[in-house]
């Protein structure tokens, strides 16, 4: 009887222990499958790590390109104005001759001017006196 028990007891016991070990099954396969996704999720996330690092390198690459043709370009700059500084001084002083001709025809034309009116301030008074006469 007490066998009987005992071995009742012990296939209790053995159901339990294989429903905990299902359990445990379970929650391994749930584990595997976690880490199958999570595998997958650090392949693509590490494609895309890849991508931005072409990215990056590429506009490294458009960025030195640019420096250098921005350099070029500075470096034109300073040709260009090393080469019209001499136009740029010349133009300053034809700018200050044609003002200071300008200036000396303005004074010319006035002193025409006066001359004009003193001339005909003399005709006019040479046309009085010749009335008088």
């Amino acid at each position: 009887q007490q066998a009987v028990e005992a071995h009742e007891k012990q296939a209790v016991e053995m159901k339990k222990l294989q429903a905990y070990a299902n359990h445990l099954k379970i929650d391994v396969d749930a584990g595997n499958v976690k880490i199958q996704e999570l595998r997958k999720e650090n392949s693509q996330l590490r494609g895309q790590v890849s991508d931005l690092y072409v990215k990056v390198n590429s506009a490294r690459k458009e960025t030195y390109e640019t420096r250098k043709k921005l350099d070029v370009s500075e470096e034109k700059l300073r040709d260009f104005d090393f080469l019209f500084a001499p136009l740029k001084k010349s133009h300053s002083a034809l700018e200050k001759s044609l003002e200071t001709s300008n200036s000396e025809k303005h004074r010319m034309e006035k002193e025409l001017l006066e001359r004009a009116e003193t001339i005909e301030a003399l005709h006019a008074n040479d046309e009085k006196a010749r009335k008088e006469i």
